[in-house]
């Protein structure tokens, strides 16, 4: 068995051994506390071409977001389910838009943190001149009170970042005093450098934003942000000049690299900014050899926690000198290390989309599409020492688009839309497949690949408007009420 399944599964046992208890997987909602183990939903009042599906012990929210067709605005929904009583409500916002005209906005990411729903992305103004053919656009980050939300009292509120023009990815980090900060990477407004906001909450009433960026590495792209137990991770690659395999004559190196960064809790201007700081991310090339190395340019990657601060990355690869491709899974107990590594097939064009992880388990489930799943594909890549099969998860007709892992228990939640665009939710348990299930189960045989060590890769941080005041503003919200769920499928012991 390989050292870092043998130390990981040390630390789970001692952990379990002294929290277990026979209530550990008790939820309030009946479905959890049933024995039926597979579900699938229909919302007939909720319409979804994205979304995003995040829970912790007491909430799950789940956005979609959908152009009305009729109106040509996009609609933006939040659904809010209390797992104690099993009460979901829900509430709808156009971020102001009234006429196709008004600037639309798009959710790339949300995440949730001490009771508070936090999101980004992007919004996108006309042009003011209809010669101007680059689009205006902000970068954009949202938040607001879960249960305050869920009650009908509480507010959605809204910051437009200076200097950015999109942002991709965010985590909640929380420097003192269970004070949040918002970690999010994008683009900034010259349309190609990547940056790193942080957004610092002061007190109830006082934020501040400082932007983060490399001017000395303008082909980097950041890829993800994570929050650790103690840490904040960052997932880079550098961009290519083309998507040629190995072996063309202007073939890119780059092809083979991914970049990690390290900041504590306080975020990477706090950590970069003394006099005496010499800073360096982890640099990855992978081996030629191992046959499974080429990513895409700027491909999706992704980033999980694992257990207490260990985390995983995972993308997109191309089996050399094939059009096949599968998906590369890396776990580190720092950045600097991985001890080894998993592959598994897919299809062609492989690419992730989102990652989640079950508490203090090996278990990390990967939702990606390839050109044989353009529907999603989940799958639980875990190291063993000789390789066990990676089960999967494929859709029998909607699209997914999200998961999560709903806490404390072994199920996952997955999000997505029928033919019709309604909102699809699936439950799933995942700590023993029966043989009937709402969704599709499958089997992948993996490959073990060898460890490597990160280089140093030398970068020098550089800040904009360094602890600006923030100014939140608030969104009108409207549709307040409960949703409307119907059971398309259902399995249980006795469906065998």
């Amino acid at each position: 068995m390989n050292k870092f399944t043998i130390n990981l599964h040390r630390w789970i046992t001692a952990v379990l051994l002294l929290s277990l208890s026979p209530s550990i997987f008790a939820q309030g909602n009946e479905d959890v506390l049933g024995p039926c183990y597979s579900f699938w939903y229909n919302y007939n009042n909720i319409r979804e071409k994205t979304s995003h599906v995040r829970s912790d012990h007491d909430y799950r929210v789940i956005h979609t977001q959908y152009r009305n067709l009729s109106s040509d605005i996009m609609v933006h929904t939040f659904a809010i389910l209390r797992y104690s009583t099993n009460v979901e409500n829900h509430f709808t916002t156009t971020f102001g838009a009234i006429e196709p005209s008004d600037p639309t906005v798009d959710i790339n990411d949300m995440e949730i943190y001490n009771g508070i729903c936090y999101f980004c992305g992007t919004k996108t103004f006309n042009s003011p001149n209809p010669n101007y053919t680059i689009p205006v656009q902000k970068g954009i980050v949202g938040c607001f009170s879960i249960s305050a939300m869920y009650s009908g009292l509480g507010s959605l509120v809204t910051y437009e970042v200076p200097g950015t023009t999109q942002l991709t990815r965010l985590a909640i980090s929380c420097p003192s005093q269970q004070l949040a900060q918002i970690n999010a990477i994008g683009i900034m407004d010259d349309f190609s450098s990547s940056c790193l906001v942080e957004i610092r909450e002061n007190s109830s009433t006082s934020w501040t934003a400082t932007l983060d960026y490399l001017p000395s590495i303008p082909k980097i792209h950041f890829s993800d942000i994570l929050a650790t137990h103690n840490s904040i991770i960052l997932l880079s690659q550098l961009k290519c000049a083309n998507d040629h395999f190995y072996g063309a004559d202007d073939y890119d190196i780059n092809h083979q690299k991914f970049l990690l960064d390290r900041f504590s809790w306080n975020g990477c201007h706090d950590d970069c900014t003394a006099s005496y700081t010499t800073h360096y991310m982890a640099h990855y090339q992978l081996n030629t050899y191992e046959n499974y190395y080429f990513h895409y340019n700027k491909a999706p990657m992704a980033l999980s926690r694992l257990a207490y601060d260990w985390f995983s990355v995972a993308f997109g690869v191309i089996k050399n000198g094939s059009g096949s491709g599968g998906i590369r899974f890396f776990p580190f107990q720092n950045i600097w290390q991985y001890d080894s590594s998993i592959y598994y097939p897919t299809g062609k064009y492989p690419a992730v989309t989102e990652m989640t992880n079950i508490d203090l388990t090996l278990e990390t489930h990967i939702l990606s599409t390839d050109n044989s799943n353009p529907n999603g594909i989940i799958a639980n890549p875990c190291l063993s020492d000789p390789p066990i099969t990676v089960n999967t998860i494929t859709t029998p007709g909607p699209k997914l688009n999200s998961l999560t892992h709903k806490t404390s228990t072994p199920y996952l939640e997955i999000t997505g839309h029928d033919t019709q665009n309604n909102l699809n939710l699936f439950e799933q348990d995942v700590s023993s497949f029966k043989p009937k299930n709402c969704l599709i189960i499958g089997m992948k045989d993996p490959i073990i690949l060898s460890e490597q060590t990160g280089a140093l890769y030398y970068v020098e941080w550089q800040f904009l408007y360094e602890g600006d005041d923030v100014e939140w503003g608030e969104v009108a919200t409207f549709e307040m009420g409960k949703t409307e769920v119907e059971t398309v499928c259902k399995r249980c012991p006795e469906d065998h």
